[in-house]
Order: C-alpha cells, then sequence, then structure tokens
C-alpha cells in the first residue's frame, strides 16, 4: 500500500507487463488520494505483453510525469491520464503510444525524436536531440 509513489532518475527495462500498476480503492471521489510523481526516468521496451499500457493508473488523484523517455512499446497506450491534476511535460515518446487523456489531463511539450543512447547504456549521446530540454534546463531522461 502506498499513498505517494515516486520514480526518479530510474530506469525501467525489458518489461513484458507494466512499470507500475498503481490502484486507488474506494468509491467516494471526493476523497483525496493517491499521488504519483515521476521525474527524469527512462521506459525502454515496456508493456509488450499487456498490450494496454506501460503504466497502469486505476483512479489516482495526482499524476505529474516529467522529463522521462518512453520507447519501444507495443502497448495500446503510454498511459491513461483522466483527472485535472494528471499531467505529462517535456516528456519523450519514441517508437511509443501516445497517452490517452480524458477529462480535464494534460500534455505539454511531448517529442517523439529518437533519444539517441550511448551503446549499450540509458544515457544519452552528445548529439542526441534531448539534452537540456527538461524543464529545469538538464536533460531529459536520467539525470547524471
Amino acid at each position: 500500500n502506498a499513498e505517494t509513489v515516486i520514480f526518479s532518475n530510474s530506469v525501467f527495462a525489458n518489461l513484458s507487463d507494466y512499470a507500475l500498476d498503481y490502484y486507488r480503492g474506494g468509491f467516494d471521489e471526493s476523497t483525496i488520494g493517491g499521488s504519483l510523481l515521476i521525474n527524469h526516468c527512462v521506459f525502454d521496451s515496456v508493456g509488450n505483453t499487456t498490450k494496454e499500457s506501460i503504466l497502469k493508473l486505476s483512479r489516482i488523484m495526482f499524476v505529474k510525469i516529467n522529463n522521462s523517455i518512453f520507447s519501444n512499446s507495443t502497448a495500446k497506450s503510454t498511459v491513461l491520464l483522466w483527472g485535472l491534476y494528471d499531467k505529462m511535460s517535456r516528456c519523450c515518446l519514441y517508437n511509443c503510444p501516445k497517452p490517452e487523456l480524458i477529462k480535464s489531463a494534460k500534455t505539454t511539450n511531448l517529442t517523439f525524436d529518437n533519444p539517441l543512447f550511448e551503446k549499450k547504456t540509458y544515457s544519452l549521446s552528445g548529439n542526441s536531440p534531448l539534452k537540456g530540454k527538461a524543464v529545469d534546463g538538464s536533460n531529459i531522461g536520467l539525470r547524471k
């Protein structure tokens, strides 16, 4: 059980299922509950067997996904964002589906460029179009 889940500067690679299956139970929608923050992460080849999504979120109230890379997935969507407080910003979706948006969820500054990782790592190469493009001026993806 968790009220708040934070993924920061992490890599999730070669997972046939979701990187996260986060469910908020209960039926009272006025109850505040569930918060997810993802910042400077890489999701590579995730969710290819489930075919549903890379991140499975059910009724989470606050979702913020920033400065992250989603690549090489055959899932139906990256993530389903459905509420007023659900936002995805400064993320790269390369060879990967777009997020599904419902109600007032928002995406801003998404890119679809090849991240150009260094060989056998998830560090960006010197000529990556994602260098210096994060909200904080650092790279999208992993922070060094």
